[in-house]
């Protein structure tokens, strides 16, 4: 009996600990992907980059290929050692942008990823909409941007993996507070 017991209360452990450290991974993988996400913009000349004479898809030419190239400047080491944070980065503009080291084609992300995908892309448009940029005069107010996140969201089940908006709200009020 106590043997039946110690070995399931293993078993349950065991399930913990890879549940933890598959999450730890995930956290850590998206932490790689959102430290280097954007770093291909930094190769956009600033007289570019700051033009308020572009049209949006004139700045869209210089600004789409900014996954590829980040992943471009991290070289292969990187994407070899990361292999996940290289898809994250490539995915977080979703699947909007083409991976242009590909001969243009989308690659399918697989769905166990996803999480960590819309961690990114909810940071990623968090910090756009509270930044100032050059196709718009203000950066957005705090609670149109949380309103818009929540209304993207309504519909969809919340499940074990989803992304705590809460804690993002949180997170973006106190950087905001810190800013201004």
């Amino acid at each position: 009996m106590l043997t039946t017991i110690a070995k399931e209360f293993c078993v349950f452990l065991r399930q913990r600990l890879l549940k933890a450290c598959s999450r730890a991974c995930l956290i850590f993988t998206t932490n790689q992907s959102a430290w280097f996400h954007d770093l291909g913009k930094m190769t956009v000349p600033p007289e570019i980059y700051f033009s308020k004479q572009l049209t949006n898809e004139q700045f869209k030419q210089y600004i789409e290929p900014h996954p590829a190239i980040a992943l471009q400047l991290l070289g292969e080491n990187f994407t070899t050692q990361y292999p996940l944070a290289t898809q994250l980065i490539l995915f977080h503009h979703g699947n909007k942008y083409n991976d242009r080291r590909n001969g243009d084609r989308k690659i399918a992300l697989p769905t166990k990823f996803y999480p960590a995908v819309n961690q990114l892309i909810i940071c990623d448009k968090f910090v756009a909409a509270t930044e100032p940029r050059t196709y718009r005069q203000q950066p957005l107010e705090l609670e149109k941007i949380v309103s818009t996140i929540n209304q993207a969201l309504m519909g969809k089940p919340q499940t074990e993996n989803a992304f705590p908006f809460e804690s993002l709200y949180q997170l973006g009020l106190k950087l905001f507070h810190q800013t201004n």
